[in-house]
């Protein structure tokens, strides 16, 4: 790599998905109690019609939304590609007492798998910057979404966050100086246990942005290439996918642009 302003010393190389998520979480209740104003919004949206309200996380992870939703009575559907994420899911559930029911499938091949139809989901949602920052392909961001869009229902509602890539663009020469120091998360939201897990950007273009993630508690890092999903860049994919559809804009769970802030969510409402 170019920049060299970081280091690995001391620490395994591991893969993303055997990193402890929920660890980079931090406590599930104060997480969701820093977004519920957003979500319980929305969840509210269908109270009268809770019996045939149908939630579909489209990204499980550890499992920490799906159970926490499950645990407050949803009919929730989760989506998850990695067997180590299904795995650690899975005993997250059994340990807060729940069931999930798993679908495996790669998103931009929802319209051909048999377990997924259209108009199913109520709600779909993709918390923890997964969509589009992991997809490097064009055609399987534009897919993707249009799938997610065409599994929800009339009415229905989606939601996906994405990283601060606009502070990671406009703030480069700063950031590489020493990217371990130099970018930190605010950690009001999403990534509530920055002390333990740190994520930071060692290369970062208009194109592409390399990531390191360090585990300081079990002394091993992981590295992943992400798409770098600006505002600019996110507006052109919905206009792309989905054409001149109206949709809202939050930071950190918030309406009003925040000065700083770690991630931006996307609300959809499909009439």
């Amino acid at each position: 790599m170019d920049n060299k302003n970081y280091s690995t010393e001391g620490f395994i190389k591991t893969e993303l998905s055997e990193l402890p998520l929920r660890e980079f979480t931090g406590d599930l209740e104060l997480r969701w109690r820093a977004i519920n104003g957003l979500i319980d919004n929305i969840l509210n949206r269908y109270k009268n019609k809770v019996d045939s309200f149908k939630v579909l996380d489209l990204a499980l992870g550890g499992g920490q939304d799906s159970i926490f939703l499950i645990k407050r009575g949803y009919d929730v559907t989760s989506n998850e590609i990695e067997d180590v994420y299904i795995n650690q899911a899975t005993s997250n559930a059994v340990n807060e007492n729940v069931e999930l029911n798993i679908r495996k499938c790669y998103w931009q091949k929802m319209d051909k798998s048999p377990p997924y139809k259209p108009e199913e989901f109520d709600f779909a949602f993709c918390l923890g910057n997964s969509f589009p920052n992991y997809l490097l392909n064009r055609d399987d961001r534009i897919k993707s979404l249009q799938n997610f869009w065409t599994i929800l229902k009339k009415g229905g509602t989606l939601l996906f966050d994405s990283r601060n890539f606009d502070y990671m663009i406009n703030n480069k020469d700063f950031i590489l100086e020493n990217p371990e120091i130099n970018f930190k998360y605010l950690g009001r939201t999403t990534f509530l246990n920055k002390g333990l897990i740190h994520g930071f950007p060692v290369e970062i273009s208009n194109n592409l942005i390399h990531f390191i993630w360090k585990h300081y508690g079990n002394k091993k890092y992981t590295e992943m290439n992400l798409w770098p999903a600006t505002i600019e860049n996110v507006r052109k994919l919905i206009k792309e996918a989905l054409g001149d559809i109206k949709y809202e804009t939050y930071y950190d769970f918030q309406k009003e642009k925040l000065r700083h802030y770690d991630f931006v969510q996307y609300l959809f409402f499909k009439d």
